[in-house]
């Protein structure tokens, strides 16, 4: 799974060596690359079109509950029902986590590795502080914007910028956030919420209506049988070491913990298009910690 508001193109950037996905089929492993819904390639829906507010009404907790469990299905049908491994970066972990605190019996059984790059659960309160304040968040409402960069954004982000953004700060905000595609607002929210708060917790509608409620935890140490392997970045300032630390000890150590490494050059963006042979042995040997072949 890739990074946030990422669909599966983002993880085969091409550098001196295949794409890691590559590399691994290569090894052998049936390689699987999904999307989320509403990424570029998962924009259909029975009911809604991409122009409905409600086809955006999702956040990463969603795909941790309904779209990976979906898509694990799948493979399960195809692959003699065996358990899966997976990889994530950056949101692709949040929503790994999320799911192994919302439904951590699920995860148990059907996976037995999830190997995640840039392992986050809060990322760094100084991204979203700039935008997440209830007028802000009000006059999106207000102007019928439910996605950031997604349908008819060419039209939308002006009316943003004018009626939404009160500073220069606002506005770099929402240039940074257009370079992410089909990102919901609910998605947003729901990082902001867990980044100021500090607590990986549930996300709320009614966030603006107390100051810094706190809603139910996401406990990912709740998993019991599958094994994680986290791949952090030293100089990683999205999702710093010191979270990964954290969520090193909140697994319980290598009672859950199987792989351990930290990068010394890498931040956080760079774990997306990683391909060094030795990194791909390295991912490799991760993944077989317990694979149900």
């Amino acid at each position: 799974m890739g990074g946030y508001a990422g669909n599966y193109l983002h993880t085969m950037m091409l550098n001196d060596n295949p794409p890691l996905s590559v590399q691994l089929a290569q090894m052998g492993f049936d390689v699987w690359l999904l999307n989320n819904r509403g990424t570029t390639y998962s924009q259909v829906h029975d009911t809604y079109s991409v122009n409905d507010s409600d086809f955006w009404k999702f956040d990463w907790t969603h795909y941790a509950v309904y779209d990976f469990p979906a898509a694990v299905a799948e493979v399960r049908k195809r692959n003699g029902n065996k358990k899966v491994t997976m990889i994530g970066h950056s949101q692709g972990t949040t929503q790994t986590f999320a799911g192994m605190g919302l439904i951590p019996e699920w995860y148990d059984e059907n996976l037995s590795v999830a190997a995640l790059m840039g392992p986050c659960t809060s990322p760094n309160e100084l991204y979203f502080e700039p935008v997440y304040k209830e007028k802000f968040w009000n006059c999106l409402a207000e102007n019928d914007v439910w996605v950031i960069a997604g349908p008819n954004w060419d039209k939308l982000r002006p009316i943003v910028e004018e009626k939404c953004c009160e500073s220069d700060i606002e506005r770099g905000a929402v240039a940074i956030l257009s370079g992410l595609p089909n990102n919901p607002t609910m998605a947003l929210s729901a990082y902001a919420q867990v980044s100021i708060s500090g607590r990986f917790q549930q996300p709320t509608e009614t966030w603006f209506e107390e100051e810094n409620p706190k809603t139910p935890l996401m406990d990912f140490g709740m998993v019991k049988k599958m094994n994680v392997a986290l791949f952090a970045g030293l100089w990683d300032n999205t999702c710093p070491l010191t979270e990964t630390t954290a969520i090193y000890d909140q697994l319980g150590g290598d009672r859950s913990v199987s792989t351990w490494v930290v990068n010394p050059v890498n931040g956080h963006v760079p774990w997306g298009g990683v391909s060094s042979i030795y990194f791909a042995e390295q991912m490799r040997d991760a993944l077989m910690v317990d694979a149900d072949i």
